[in-house]
């Protein structure tokens, strides 16, 4: 966590950094910490499929089916070849 900070705190506009931290946050079951950094993820950069698909993850998790479809569906739409989000989207 220290160096995601750390990464954010070089370039607060470095969307990996916010998406990798959420990714831990999410690991952790901190649902908050992890909802925000997912969403400034994908703020800062639109069009990165991984940061929808762990945000669906992180909705399923919270038992937010309609969320969770929504952000499989705009990673499948980012990335046809998201073999993982189709299967994941599956098993809503």
């Amino acid at each position: 966590m220290a160096d995601y900070d750390r990464a954010i705190g070089f370039d607060p506009s470095f969307a990996l950094a916010y998406y990798n931290r959420g990714t831990a946050w999410r690991n952790r079951n901190e649902f908050d910490r992890a909802l925000a950094d997912l969403n400034e993820s994908i703020r800062l950069d639109p069009n990165y499929a991984p940061a929808y698909g762990n945000r669906a993850r992180l909705y399923r998790d919270e038992g937010d089916v309609d969320r969770a479809f929504d952000d499989f569906a705009e990673a499948l739409r980012l990335n046809p070849d998201g073999s993982r989000d189709y299967y994941a989207r599956g098993k809503l």
